[in-house]
């Protein structure tokens, strides 16, 4: 704990001397994923009251796979099934259970 407080500080010297567009050149690159990640999900938030809960979901996290895991064949078609698998199973425990209504867009 104390070492992460002092590394902290350290860390915190040393952006005080970058200027700020350096500073924020390093944090994208840093924490690019994460924006990538957060641009995707706001996204995916847009498109479901135009396209519905089941193809934008079955997309986002395709998507969303594709950009934090492994970028093989096989793990695309994993990530395919799972989407498919799991989108469709909480919709229709939430239709039919819970009487939860979600965005039918254009195709439902």
């Amino acid at each position: 704990m104390i070492s992460k407080v002092r590394d902290l500080i350290s860390q915190r010297a040393e952006l005080k001397k970058l200027k700020v567009r350096e500073y924020v050149k390093e944090v994208f690159i840093e924490y690019k994923l994460v924006f990538i990640t957060l641009l995707n999900f706001f996204l995916y938030i847009f498109l479901m009251q135009y396209i519905g809960f089941i193809i934008t979901t079955i997309i986002f996290i395709i998507v969303t796979a594709i950009i934090i895991g492994p970028k093989k064949k096989k793990d695309l078609l994993v990530a395919t099934i799972v989407s498919v698998v799991i989108t469709v199973s909480t919709y229709i425990f939430f239709q039919n259970v819970l009487y939860v209504r979600f965005p039918s867009g254009l195709f439902f």
